[in-house]
Parts: C-alpha cells; structure tokens; sequence
C-alpha cells in the first residue's frame, strides 16, 4: 500500500494528455476528457496532484469515499482565452479588445510588412531535425539576450536541452508546434506550444529577436495564435503562467494554479496523513510568499550560467534619432558605407527608423559620417543616428 501519492497533473496533461490514475475524467467548459488508463480502486491513503489550472475540474472515481480539498498554489497564477462556441474572430477581438489596442495591433502589422519582407510558419506534424535544431537555437538565445538586458532570472533556460528535446518528435505527431515570424530566412519570433486533445494549446515559450521590440511582436504573435485556433476549432489558448500587462488586454480567462488533496472518509490514518500532507503544503507556500524559492532558484542560475550567459549591460549602446531636412552638409558620397550584418548595434535603431517612416530595409543606405554617427538615408527619410556608450 502507498500512503501518500503524489503526481502532477499540467505538464502530463498539457504534454503527454495523460491523467491521473484515480482521476475519472477532467472537465473545461462543458468538454469532457474521459481516462483510458483509470485505475478502478485507489489504494492510496492520500493523494496530492499538483499543478492543477482551476479552468479544469477533476472527476474522481468513487468520489464519495473521499474527502476533497483544494489549495492555492502561492505566486503561481496564469492566463489564457476560452474560445465559445458563437465567437468568431472577429468578435472576439471586437467584445475583447480596446480599440486603442486593435488600433495598435495593425499598426504593428502593417509597419512589420512594409519594412520587411515577412512570412509565417507553423511547424506541426512535419519538421526536421536540422530545422529544430536551428529554431530551439535561436529561441534560447533570444531568451539569453532579453532576460540578460533585463537582469532578470528565466527559469526555463535551467536544463535547456532536457525541457525542449522531446518536443521534436512531438511536432512530427502534431502533438507540439512551432509558431515562427521569419524576416527573409531569419527567425524574429518563436513560440514552443503544446496540443492536448486537439482542443487546447498551450503557448509554452516565447522568444523574440528585441531588435524588433518597437514593431509589437508579441501581440502579433497572439494574434497568430488565437487566429490558428479559430481555424483549428480549438478551445482554449493557454498562455501559461503570469498575468502581464499585454495578455490582461487579450485574455477573458485568468486562473489559479492549485493543490487537489484527496483522502478517504472516517479513516484516522487517512486523516492524520492528509493533515501532515497539508501543513508541508502550507509551508511550502509560506516560503514562496517570502521569495526563498525565487533566491535559490537565482542561485542555481548564476552558478551554471553566470561564466557564458550573464553579462552586464554597460556596454550597451544608446541611441538618438534625428530627422534631416537634407544631406547636402554630410557630404555622403564620400562617407563610408555601413553593412548591418557586421554591424549588428545599430539594427535596434535602425529598426526603430523603419518603423517610424514606413521604409523598406532593401530601400535604405546606412553611411558613417563621423565617430559613433551615421546617417540612414532612404526614399522617405533621412535621419541621423548618434551612439553612446
């Protein structure tokens, strides 16, 4: 006999659409996922499944020989978008969004396409692995680069490898995907998902190139998400834990992540259990609300990555940008030519000058006319760029 068992339930869902043994079936807005795998009579003393999303409901079996308890997990909450079944799109966006932000949110797509020449893949059911490799490459370093200009501490790059290999073969099932934004060949966007029961995706991670930030990618990115889903006929998008300010404007679904405590009725060694089980819960809880788990995590971070991966930022290049009435006091025939490939400092500012007078990157020149102060010249625009350090 097992006194106490312990399972999670989010990622072998999510993951693996696999369910507890003792669970009968699992609910979310009046769809059923029934266990092919139940087991027909518990002989534990108490069970404890962790990491449950409040959006479902768990249905036990023999259900009325236990007693059922639920407990917030502390500083662990997420958010996603329930897909109803008269919501179109187009309504949604309309009912959802402000008009500022649905303003904004073509504005960013129109300026990515007009400066870029964009396209959008999807990988799932069909990948290969010199393509996975790549992907998952860039990822990492997009999530590398943000984090470190932000100093702040991405769990998921802890045991990279191990977290985001068995997502290869997934994709080939149609089990995972990869949402990917290409400039030209170039990855700018990519988010690692994951399909249950073709009714649910869960948007794992995501990573963008910041050089980009000024163009939206992450409502652009949601956008894509939540237009595949309506395509698919799928039900939920999860965006995962947190509640940032961009998934409040976007999301009709926030939830709690939760303990689901299981023991039987008039047993006092079932009771005692599941008093123990419930004070480790409340301890467990009581360190998260004090951060302890967030300085150790940090700790561990910084001791497997703090020689490759953490740098400080004060190499970083500021910038200005200043219109030109014309260049006829720079002189750019005899300025030298800039290439942004070897170059790679001034992409954010010239970026950002993209945006903002609606040029095409194969229709500017970059020239250097003095130290730390170029030029980008194009059909539209002329503008001055000054670096420092």
């Amino acid at each position: 006999m097992t006194f106490i068992k312990r399972e999670m339930f989010i990622w072998d869902f999510l993951k693996k659409e696999m369910i507890p043994k003792n669970v009968e079936s699992v609910t979310f807005n009046n769809i059923t996922f029934d266990n092919s795998n139940i087991c027909e009579k518990s002989k534990n003393q108490v069970t404890t499944i962790s990491l449950v999303p409040s959006y479902v409901n768990l249905n036990f079996k023999n259900k009325e020989l236990f007693k059922e308890i639920k407990i917030t997990n502390t500083n662990l909450d997420g958010s996603g978008i329930t897909i109803n079944e008269n919501d179109t799109l187009e309504s949604y966006l309309q009912n959802t969004l402000s008009r500022h932000t649905r303003k904004n949110l073509q504005r960013f797509w129109n300026r990515l396409n007009q400066s870029f020449n964009i396209k959008v893949n999807y990988y799932h059911g069909q990948i290969s692995r010199e393509t996975f490799t790549f992907l998952m490459s860039s990822l990492y370093h997009f999530l590398i680069k943000r984090f470190n200009d932000k100093q702040k501490i991405n769990s998921y790059l802890i045991n990279w490898d191990q977290k985001t290999e068995p997502a290869f073969n997934l994709i080939n099932n149609k089990k995972a995907s990869l949402f990917v934004i290409y400039n030209e060949d170039t990855p700018i966007n990519i988010t690692l998902n994951y399909h249950t029961f073709n009714t649910i995706l869960f948007s794992e991670i995501n990573g963008f190139d910041t050089n980009y930030y000024k163009f939206g990618l992450g409502h652009i990115d949601l956008y894509l998400h939540l237009k595949w889903c309506f395509d698919n006929n799928y039900k939920f998008l999860d965006l995962g834990n947190g509640t940032l300010d961009y998934k409040k404007k976007w999301c009709n679904t926030f939830y709690n992540i939760q303990y689901v405590l299981l023991y039987k009725k008039g047993s006092i060694l079932s009771k005692t259990l599941f008093i123990a089980e419930k004070n480790k819960l409340s301890v467990k809880n009581f360190l998260k609300k004090i951060k302890l788990d967030e300085l150790i995590l940090k700790t561990k971070y910084l001791l497997k990555y703090s020689k490759n991966t953490i740098k400080k930022t004060s190499n970083h290049k500021l910038f200005t940008l200043e219109n030109l009435s014309n260049d006829a006091d720079y002189n750019l025939n005899n300025a030298a030519v800039i290439d942004l490939k070897t170059n790679t400092f001034l992409k954010n500012p010239v970026y950002d000058s993209l945006f903002n007078s609606n040029e095409h990157i194969n229709d500017i020149t970059i020239y250097m006319i003095a130290e730390n102060t170029y030029v980008i010249k194009g059909k539209k625009s002329l503008l001055k760029i000054k670096t420092t350090t």
